[in-house]
């Protein structure tokens, strides 16, 4: 009990500023829609703080009348297996691995109404000899605006600890595909789909050309929105 007790006070405390916005969020929500049910829709690690926002927060009574679905866009929910070399490099420090254990497959929604969509638009190279071919080509795409040396060795590294595996490994750039989809739930995977649409730096953004397609862009949108 009282490591059970320790492990909920430091989930409030990671999340505690997540929850105060969905909180704010949904009194905004009931406001303007009294009544009305809400879909939760969360993009990368957003998607496991909708999940345990539900279940921690929501509890299961309300949740079932008040939460019509949740979907999640590129979201790691599993965790590497145990047998895993990299098992033990959990970047969430026991978050992720207390969500899955307590709410699992986002528990406690019905599971008909939990969605996870997965991105397939960045494989990491078969072979890390892929990775010392520097040709022209795969430095700089003119055409595209894009590397593709850059991404896949983005993505090798990224795959690795979250999966145990990179080699060869499908996925949206920082998200393996089997990474992404929850056990037991609804899974969508989307083509020649990326995680964002820009890459984070201490100051402005950088936004990516068109050619680097993400869950948000136009056409990828109408595949998965439906799960709603």
């Amino acid at each position: 009990m009282v490591c059970r007790i320790i492990i909920l006070f430091g989930l409030r405390q990671t999340l505690g500023f997540f929850y105060e916005a969905i909180d704010a969020a949904l009194v905004e929500i009931e406001r303007d829609f009294p009544g009305q049910q809400v879909s939760f829709l969360g993009h990368s690690i957003g998607g496991w703080v909708a999940r345990s926002y539900i279940a921690e927060v929501l509890g299961e009574e309300v949740a079932k009348v008040k939460v019509a679905s949740l979907v999640t866009l590129g979201t790691p929910h599993n965790s590497a297996p145990a047998d895993s070399p990299v098992a033990a490099l959990d970047q969430t420090r026991g978050l992720l691995k207390y969500i899955n254990d307590n709410f699992p497959s986002g528990w406690p929604l019905d599971r008909k109404r939990v969605a996870c969509v997965a991105g397939k638009g960045t494989s990491a190279p078969s072979e890390l000899s892929s990775l010392l071919d520097l040709s022209s080509e795969r430095i700089w795409d003119k055409t595209r605006g894009r590397s593709k040396l850059i991404e896949e060795t983005v993505a090798l590294a990224s795959y690795l600890p979250l999966c145990g595996e990179a080699l060869g490994v499908e996925g949206d750039g920082l998200i393996p595909v089997q990474t992404a989809l929850m056990p037991d739930t609804s899974h969508v995977v989307l083509e020649d789909c990326n995680h964002a649409s820009f890459v984070p730096t201490l100051g402005r953004s950088l936004l990516l050309p068109e050619t680097y397609k993400w869950y948000g862009s136009e056409g990828l949108i109408d595949e998965w929105s439906g799960l709603l």
